[in-house]
């Protein structure tokens, strides 16, 4: 009896250890299950990136590579915010609602001194003095047929803003005292050039392609910046610190697709004019003329134009010191072509 006892109670004990052992077993198995899915979903995991953007011709590149994939084949989501004002968008990357944004280092810097740590990481338009253009152009009944003209006259541009360096930086090269000529601030572009139109100021700064636009409306070219001798209007890509220390490789990715676009839009395929023109806001009356600018890849601003933008803003007293180049610039996302 005592012996069949012992046979019951050894095979109770098996079978208790033979269920512990399928438990265990079955654990690991749920354990690593769960294990590989989690790596499987890290590995396909996309970074996404949201990036700020104006309707012009300096963000074609970023409206073409989302137009084409690029970002989506270089393994990065982006989504474009649009914004009508670049005060607008620039609220929004101190928010933190935007990642980052096509601007220009007037922008970035006083963006710096409010609290906003960024970095340019790639040109966007500008690289040259021949990508791109801006044009001073004069009113048809202002009297001013050339720069020699311009002293006592009046320039429409848009106060503390890149707009405001440009005329300055013209007029030291052309070597006229920006204290002869009055400046009238209007920072809004179709308004200035409807000032212009009505005669109501002598000359005003416009971008491409108002400035083509102007001239077929009876204005006349004063300066033509791609025809200096030095280079001052370029328009960037910056992103928020933070950003490009949490997500490099999205950055990277990003900087790739924008490669991928410029490449796309420098070959001027003629399938791109009707979504160029759109997102360039060229008129049609325009479009048989009207050339698109050449952009520049993997290329930054270079130290010079850097602190020649920053000494401009001290002397304006819109910032306390010059920032070091490191401190508005990241080159690391610069590749050779």
């Amino acid at each position: 009896m005592k012996k069949d006892i012992k046979k019951i109670m050894l095979t109770l004990m098996m079978l208790c250890m033979g269920v512990v052992s399928v438990g265990c077993s079955g654990g690991t198995d749920v354990k690593s299950d769960q294990a590989a899915n989690t790596n499987k979903s890290s590995a396909n995991q996309v970074d996404s990136l949201k990036i700020g953007v104006l309707r012009t011709i300096d963000s074609l590149p970023i409206y073409m590579a989302d137009e084409k994939n690029y970002f989506t084949e270089n393994g990065v989501k982006v989504e474009l915010v649009e914004f009508g004002s670049a005060s607008d968008q620039s609220k929004a990357i101190e928010s933190g609602a935007i990642d980052g944004m096509m601007t220009d280092m007037v922008v970035q810097h006083l963006l710096q001194k409010g609290g906003t740590d960024m970095r340019t990481v790639t040109t966007s338009l500008g690289a040259t003095k021949a990508d791109g253009k801006f044009l001073v152009v004069a009113s048809e009944d202002s009297g001013v047929e050339d720069i020699g003209d311009v002293k006592g006259k009046t320039v429409a541009i848009s106060e503390n803003t890149m707009m405001e360096y440009l005329v300055d930086s013209y007029m030291s090269e052309l070597n006229i005292d920006i204290n002869d000529i009055e400046k009238v601030n209007i920072p809004s572009l179709s308004l200035r050039l409807e000032t212009l139109l009505a005669n109501k100021v002598d000359m005003a700064i416009l971008p491409d392609p108002m400035g083509d636009l102007s001239l077929t409306k009876g204005c006349k070219s004063i300066i033509n910046d791609t025809e200096l001798d030095n280079n001052y209007s370029s328009t960037v890509i910056a992103f928020r610190k933070e950003v490009i220390d949490s997500k490099p490789d999205a950055v990277a990715s990003f900087v790739k697709g924008f490669n991928q676009a410029i490449d796309r839009i420098n070959e001027k395929n003629p399938d791109d004019m009707d979504f160029i023109y759109s997102v360039s806001n060229v008129p049609e009356e325009l479009q048989a003329s009207w050339v698109v600018p050449t952009f520049t890849k993997n290329v930054v601003p270079s130290e010079d134009d850097t602190s020649s933008i920053g000494r401009w803003l001290v002397g304006k007293g819109l910032i306390e010191e010059e920032y070091s180049y490191d401190q508005i610039v990241d080159s690391s996302f610069i590749k050779e072509n």
